[in-house]
């Protein structure tokens, strides 16, 4: 009997912890749901907006192609075109139409053959749209060409590529009758498992500008995780006092959509910051150091800041977000300015950081509470959208007085150009990685960098270069842009604050 009663206990045991387990791996599953809906979400939200902005940087252009003086396709006018297709982030190429073609172009001059143009695919407010293959001669790929008055525009194919970075999603940007696909983004094979089909779906749509992002992304199944972590779940599952108290904690942080779980981070002081070198290119002598935010939104979830510093702007907290890094990045590096005062750190805003009133308030109590010089703080200048605001520019020259600098931050892309260095009065500018990757290459972009730094310093504009990941590409860099700073992993990766005093000459480290 006692035999029996035992193996009845047994079975009952085994019965119960099966059923723990089983429960326990249940919720784990339904957790990697709910993230795979937040992310697919996020990456909608992300998609929309980027579309508007590609619509927005289209219509532009073509006001500035047309605005040009002249005859089309003179050497005045394709040296307009160059300048506003290498200013724009999200447009490949300019060019103009005459009697239904395409008779010339930014990167390809005047051309030989022209581009017919058939029936638009689909016309809106004066705009009409093609895919590139349906252009004769068209040496387009996998874009659109819009076509306002008698200026072309063609978006560039990388428009969308900051979306999924991690290419396992299905991205389609439509009109919202679905009448006209913009744009159609497959996954890349490489990155998709073999024989997934478990896909979620999430789509967004503007009532403002009429379009449809959605994107379908593969489901995350028990099988993907790491098997420590697949075996620490198992294992929890024996307990269900703590599988109850695990599901209490998780299931309200995954009520939370992501935008909430990003204001959550920042209250709780969640995000961490690293801290990239800045030398100088003439001899690699340290000047100072960029602050770089970063998100570890769970112990195998890294969201980037191209994702999350977007969503705090659209929710309404990209202040509080840059008020957090620069009262961070402030304590952690502060002793290293106060040992001497020649470093500096950058910080990187919004233009609408730097418009909100109290803020030029609350940079000048951050920097005197720490006993730092205004002059170590430069703020780098993120555009997104162009500075335009009056607020913006009286905050910017109060902050200047007070002794901090600030630069354009990617310039040479986007809004990031001269025309605003012709109004503002910035301190320098930072040259985008695009354009230091082309100098050791063939491409039409390798002369944009020393032309740039010249015009810069004829302007009286400080000049720093990032992107500089090799040894070639710094030693072209010294003949080239002599006086730059240099910012890039062939002069130090970011690292955090305790990892900095290392970087620093021997007696400077025992002077601190």
């Amino acid at each position: 009997m006692r035999k029996r009663n035992r193996t009845h206990d047994g079975l009952a045991l085994a019965a119960a912890v099966g059923l723990s387990m089983l429960t326990t791996l249940l919720i784990t599953q339904a957790v990697l749901y709910v993230q795979d809906l937040e992310r697919a979400t996020g990456a909608a939200k992300l998609a929309l907006s980027q579309a508007e902005v590609i619509a927005r940087s289209s219509s532009a252009a073509a006001v500035k192609a047309q605005a040009e003086r002249g005859d089309d396709c003179s050497e005045d006018d394709l040296r307009n075109l160059k300048s506003i297709a290498f200013g724009s982030s999200y447009m490949s190429d300019v060019g103009k139409v005459r009697d239904g073609e395409i008779i010339c172009t930014a990167l390809w001059g005047l051309l030989k053959e022209p581009m017919l143009l058939p029936p638009p695919r689909f016309e809106r407010n004066g705009a009409r749209i093609w895919r590139s293959s349906d252009l004769s001669n068209s040496p387009y790929v996998g874009t659109n060409v819009v076509v306002r008055g008698n200026v072309a525009t063609v978006t560039s194919p990388s428009a969308f590529d900051n979306v999924d970075p991690s290419r396992t999603s299905t991205i389609v940007v439509t009109t919202a009758n679905g009448a006209y696909t913009f744009k159609a983004v497959d996954p890349d094979p490489r990155a998709v498992r073999a024989g997934r089909k478990d896909t979620i779906q999430r789509a967004v749509c503007s009532d403002i500008s009429g379009v449809c992002a959605t994107v379908t992304s593969p489901r995350t199944g028990l099988w993907a995780l790491p098997p420590h972590l697949l075996a620490w779940f198992t294992g929890l599952g024996l307990i269900m006092g703590l599988c109850l108290g695990w599901l209490a904690v998780r299931y309200r942080n995954l009520e939370r959509s992501l935008d909430q779980r990003l204001l959550s981070a920042i209250q709780n002081r969640e995000l961490t910051i690293v801290f990239q070198p800045l030398r100088r290119i003439s001899d690699g002598s340290l000047v100072g150091f960029e602050a770089l935010c970063r998100w570890h939104a769970s112990a195998n979830e890294e969201i980037g800041p191209d994702i999350f510093v977007p969503l705090a702007q659209v929710n309404g907290f990209g202040p509080l977000l840059s008020r957090y890094v620069l009262a961070t990045s402030l304590d952690e590096i502060q002793p290293l300015l106060c040992s001497d005062q020649e470093l500096y750190v950058c910080i990187n805003v919004e233009p609408e950081d730097i418009a909100d009133p109290s803020f030029p308030r609350y940079a000048c109590s951050q920097v005197s509470g720490r006993s730092l010089l205004p002059s170590q703080i430069c703020f780098e200048v993120t555009e997104r959208n162009d500075i335009v605001t009056p607020e913006f520019f009286d905050n910017m020259a109060a902050l200047q007085r007070a002794g901090f600098r600030f630069l354009i931050d990617d310039f040479g892309t986007g809004h990031s150009n001269f025309s605003h260095l012709a109004r503002t009065g910035f301190n320098g500018i930072k040259i985008d990685r695009l354009f230091t990757g082309a100098i050791t290459t063939d491409s039409p972009l390798r002369s944009v960098l020393p032309a740039v730094y010249e015009l810069a310093l004829k302007l009286d504009l400080d000049v720093t270069i990032e992107g500089i990941e090799t040894h070639a590409e710094a030693s072209l860099l010294r003949n080239l842009a002599p006086k730059g700073i240099g910012q890039g992993w062939y002069f130090g990766k970011p690292v955090r604050a305790d990892s900095l005093e290392a970087l620093l000459p021997a007696d400077a480290s025992e002077g601190a």
